[in-house]
């Protein structure tokens, strides 16, 4: 789904399930419009807006910036009142914020191309875009990074240096408030028959862009790989109050690789990356049995980071929502979930 925060309230829409049958059951995915909104932290229930988005979609990026929920590219496909659409991606870019009491969407400068499965986040009053899959059966992901002036959208987005490596989808973005990092990620390849498979092992690489004199003049430099793979973790990574980078879960090649009906679901354990000394440790089992999802997005809102949604199988979504607090100062604070 998309996630972010708009009027100071937490906005989730869209998204794709398979609501009768699942895939290795001849289930198809259906693609959704819905816009939610949670009131606060203590409100019993979400409210489904009469407005809904452009057109069915998920798959994007989602940021907050200045009062503004900002959804970004992603897919649409099938839904319930267009079951024969065709899955493509998309470069359109909306925002959804308060005018006069009221939700409205307004339209911002589309990527250069359509992009699926990129990751992103905002550093400042830039937005930072890099990799996805232009095509839904793309045989080769993006390693291009794209930066948005918020405060100046009508120049549109900007080309940065490209990362000097493959590129790969569903990575997960983190800042420690001055850098992008790249985690992870996947590399498609193109199979004898010509359909989209992917690499395995998946990428343990970690990226560190930092901006230079702009923010498309910077370096990328590689750092210390992850203790293991962790694709299409909640993206961007969640900041602890010690200043760690924590990668929630994620997937491992060898897990993906099992049938799906047999799937134990992802790992419980959150990597924690200390970007300063570039060192990694993991905390086990932190996060509570059934919670661990891969494509979701992560949302900081009132004192809490929160998961929307996501995956956790294979084919198998789920409507919980996770929230991780971090009570403790020091390096020892891990995030717990509930």
């Amino acid at each position: 789904m998309f996630a972010g925060i708009a009027g100071g309230k937490l906005v989730a829409a869209g998204g794709a399930n398979f609501p009768n049958h699942y895939p290795w059951e001849g289930g198809r995915k259906l693609w959704y419009d819905e816009l939610f909104v949670l009131e606060s932290p203590e409100s019993k229930s979400w409210i489904l807006l009469p407005i809904p988005l452009p057109l069915p979609a998920g798959y994007g990026i989602s940021i907050s910036w200045n009062e503004r929920a900002y959804f970004i590219g992603g897919e649409t496909g099938p839904s319930r009142n267009a079951m024969e659409a065709v899955p493509k991606c998309l470069a359109n870019v909306i925002s959804l914020g308060i005018k006069d009491g009221k939700f409205e969407f307004r339209n911002e400068p589309p990527l250069p191309e359509p992009l699926k499965d990129a990751t992103g986040l905002v550093i400042g009053s830039h937005c930072y875009i890099f990799g996805g899959l232009s095509s839904p059966t793309a045989s080769d992901a993006s390693n291009r990074l794209y930066v948005l002036n918020l405060t100046n959208p009508d120049r549109g987005w900007q080309r940065a240096p490209e990362l000097p490596g493959i590129g790969r989808f569903q990575s997960i973005a983190g800042s420690d408030g001055r850098s992008l990092f790249v985690y992870s990620g996947i590399v498609a390849e193109r199979a004898p028959d010509g359909s989209q498979i992917r690499r395995k092992p998946y990428l343990r690489e970690v990226w560190r862009y930092t901006p230079g004199r702009s923010p498309v003049a910077g370096q990328w430099k590689r750092l210390a790989d992850m203790p293991r793979e962790a694709a299409a973790a909640p993206s961007p990574a969640i900041r602890t109050k010690s200043g760690e980078l924590a990668i929630l879960s994620g997937a491992i090649a060898a897990d993906h690789a099992k049938p799906p009906e047999q799937h134990p679901g992802w790992s419980r354990d959150i990597l924690l990356h200390d970007p300063g000394q570039d060192r990694w440790r993991i905390a086990r089992n932190a996060i509570h049995a059934g919670n661990p999802v891969v494509t979701a997005p992560s949302v900081s809102w009132k004192d809490l980071d929160i998961v929307i949604s996501g995956e956790i199988s294979p084919g198998r979504r789920t409507p919980a929502i996770t929230t991780f607090e971090s009570e403790m100062q020091d390096a020892t604070s891990i995030p717990q979930s509930r």
